[in-house]
């Protein structure tokens, strides 16, 4: 998929919601599941601040009319019977009728009529779903959300795993990611990749200080000759990154000498906070850790770390990932 398809309509919401307020505790639960999962979602509890002084039968219109790639309807008794949700409702038809589309997804607690939502239209029966089980069939209808140039403003996978124990912590965390966000922009395609391939096949075990990786290794990894990997490794120097190549002593090697490449990464903002290279080789392990190798090289490529706003937890997603 080209950037220039991905950029041709980039909606604020992933899918909105309209429901009534007796059915909140269901819908609360699949939106917050959805949201952790990486969606962005226009659920009003999460928009509160934001709705905040707006004119809100304006503000809804745009939401349910522009602004998601999906609208979701929980239709019920009580759906049918508010001015709120007849408000977001006929927005949506006027949107799905405009575009010819399958924009409109309902969802049904009961067998309540719709104006203007015909019964050939399928739709899910939510008395037999649980809300985690709807929140994964609008995964598998929708797909997950594709962002180019994305870096979210709360990545929860780094704080869990650098241990942020503050919200000090966290600000200090998230800011670095933004430093490296903004290198990561300015290098190229080959030279992101070749980073990427190095953090992800090195060793770690000279973190947090540097990740390092043996030179013929990665030659066969990234298909570049040795001249060509260093030549790419020091356009980047400018943008924060420090290499050194040395020899070691190594058995193993006929010669009795290994080329051993080592990359860390420094933060020379105004206010920086000096090597940062576990915080790159977290972000870049988010890419690796919950996206199938062929997603995780895309989203590489669209620099859309989307993957850091999960909460990565074993015992939910088992030895699987998300993809």
């Amino acid at each position: 998929m080209s950037d220039e398809s991905l950029n041709e309509h980039q909606y604020q919401y992933d899918v909105c919601f309209s429901f009534s307020g007796n059915e909140r505790g269901y819908v609360h639960d699949v939106a917050n599941f959805l949201k952790n999962t990486g969606f962005k979602v226009f659920y009003d509890e999460f928009a509160e601040a934001g709705l905040w002084g707006k004119d809100l039968y304006e503000h809804f219109a745009n939401i349910y009319s522009k602004s998601s790639r999906y609208c979701v309807i929980f239709i019920s008794k009580s759906y049918s019977e508010r001015l709120w949700t007849n408000h977001e409702r006929r927005n949506a038809q006027e949107r799905a009728f405009r575009e010819n589309s399958e924009y409109i997804l309902p969802a049904r607690f009961d067998s309540t009529e719709i104006p203007g939502l015909r019964d050939t239209i399928g739709y899910i029966d939510l008395r037999k779903k649980t809300p985690e089980e709807f929140a994964s069939l609008i995964i598998e209808k929708i797909g997950y959300p594709v962002k180019v140039n994305y870096l979210p403003s709360n990545p929860n996978f780094l704080f869990d795993e650098l241990d942020a124990n503050s919200s000090h912590e966290e600000d200090v965390i998230y800011n670095i990611a933004v430093q490296i966000f903004e290198s990561l922009k300015m290098a190229t395609l080959e030279e992101r990749r070749l980073l990427y391939d190095i953090f992800l096949n090195g060793c770690p075990s000279g973190l947090p200080e540097n990740i390092h990786i043996n030179a013929d290794y990665i030659q066969r990894l990234a298909g570049y000759s040795l001249e060509k990997i260093l030549m790419l490794l020091s356009n980047v120097e400018c943008l924060g990154f420090k290499i050194h190549i040395d020899d070691e002593e190594n058995e193993n090697y006929m010669s009795g000498i290994m080329k051993v490449i080592t990359v860390r990464w420094y933060d020379h903002t105004v206010d920086g906070y000096g090597n940062c290279t576990d915080v790159l080789s977290k972000m870049f392990e988010s890419l690796a850790r919950l996206c199938c190798p062929n997603c995780s090289r895309a989203a590489l490529d669209r620099l859309d770390f989307s993957s850091l706003e999960l909460h990565y937890d074993e015992s939910e997603f088992g030895e699987d990932n998300i993809c």
